[in-house]
């Protein structure tokens, strides 16, 4: 019998690499402020209308998942679909696109009855996407082009790295808002705060939640199983590939957060 351990999995791999990095992706200064009830609601507009346009551009980044993952031939009735990785992808991809347009409208109604402004601006230039909104776009971008069947890597190793990156995505921002929660003075009403309590009434008990934790351990767990399932070998070269993604993510949500 070997006693050899078993290897790490690809994600606790990725976590535990740039913790420096992934702390400024996760405990802003925006974060703090959001928590302890100072952020103003320009502020809060102006990361809010930033976010609006992120979760439009996450509606076709998973359409382009959803366009890789590969179903088993063979038929496998609803029942069983756990049993197949890619059957699982896909319900958690359209439970992702459900996710993403109850949180659009969220956001207008939370808007709508705390003043806040979905097309704020930080500058006099015309609203549209800033530099790290533009990045995820890009980023997102480059899972919708088709397959190219002469790629030896294949449509899993595509798929993989766009879960790589839809999971980091979602890692970020739960972590992020707890360590927002944190901040909070319970011992204070929220209406009381800058921004009239929409952060710690709505937006971080919402990102906070225990169902939006358990989408994000379902995303690791099928990040994984991708890998281990369907055999991909992880080199090293591989392996370096996950990793850049993973750091890439990272510092385009470090620079997600407005200053302050």
């Amino acid at each position: 019998m070997s006693n050899e351990s078993p290897s790490p999995s690809l994600t606790s791999l990725l976590l535990s690499t740039s913790s420096q990095l992934s702390k400024a992706a996760t405990q802003s200064a925006f974060l703090v402020a959001a928590g302890d009830g100072t952020l103003t609601k320009a502020k809060l507009s102006e990361w809010l209308a930033q976010d609006r346009l992120y979760a439009q551009a996450y509606i076709g980044f998973v359409g382009s998942l959803l366009a890789h993952a590969q179903l088993p031939t063979q038929h496998i009735p609803f029942p069983q679909h756990d049993d197949s990785v890619h059957w699982r992808i896909v319900h958690t991809l359209r439970a992702a696109l459900d996710n993403i347009f109850r949180e659009l409208k969220f956001f207008e109604d939370v808007a709508e009855n705390y003043g806040l402004d979905l097309e704020a601006r930080s500058t006099d230039a015309p609203f549209g996407p800033a530099i790290a909104t533009t990045n995820y776009i890009n980023l997102f971008e480059r899972f919708s082009s088709p397959i190219n069947p002469d790629d030896p890597h294949g449509a899993d190793w595509v798929l993989l790295n766009g879960l790589i990156v839809l999971w980091a995505t979602e890692r970020c921002y739960l972590e992020a808002w707890q360590f927002a929660a944190r901040q909070s003075d319970i011992s204070r009403a929220p209406i009381s705060d800058a921004d009239g309590g929409a952060l710690r009434e709505h937006f971080i008990p919402n990102w906070t939640s225990q169902e939006f934790a358990a989408f994000v351990q379902q995303l690791e767990q099928l990040v994984n199983d991708l890998m281990d399932k369907e055999m991909l070998f992880l080199t090293e070269d591989a392996q370096d590939e996950c990793k850049e993604l993973w750091e890439e993510v990272l510092d385009i949500e470090r620079r997600f957060w407005p200053g302050l």
